[in-house]
């Protein structure tokens, strides 16, 4: 279960990977840069998110927590792109444990997950 504002932020950062350019991304992840300690539940939130689109893309089952972003998601991304995204998702949690540099991270974080999804 994650607070209203970590769900926010994570929706806002799941619709952005999707978006046409970059900017959207980088404004999405900007909460992301002020408080480091909200990172680790915006990546599970976000995980969760993509759990949900790939439930959508294989059983057609649109009852999720995260509905109407899912829905966005799976219209413009493949299974396997979303799958990506949840590596990418769990690559930048695990450098996060590494002790990665913070911003670097989050600059790395946007370019990881447009890749993901063929940006």
């Amino acid at each position: 279960e994650f607070n209203e504002e970590t769900v926010e932020i994570s929706e806002k950062i799941a619709l952005s990977v999707c978006a046409d350019n970059e900017i959207n991304l980088l404004e999405a992840l900007a909460p992301l840069a002020a408080d480091k300690n909200i990172f680790p539940n915006v990546i599970g939130c976000l995980k969760e998110i993509y759990t949900e689109c790939l439930v959508v893309k294989e059983s057609a089952n649109s009852r999720g927590l995260h509905q109407k972003v899912s829905e966005k998601i799976t219209q413009r991304l493949t299974a396997q792109r979303i799958y990506d995204v949840i590596c990418t998702l769990n690559l930048m949690n695990d450098m996060l444990k590494m002790n990665a540099n913070y911003n670097l991270l989050i600059t790395n974080m946007s370019y990881k997950l447009r890749e993901a999804v063929g940006k």
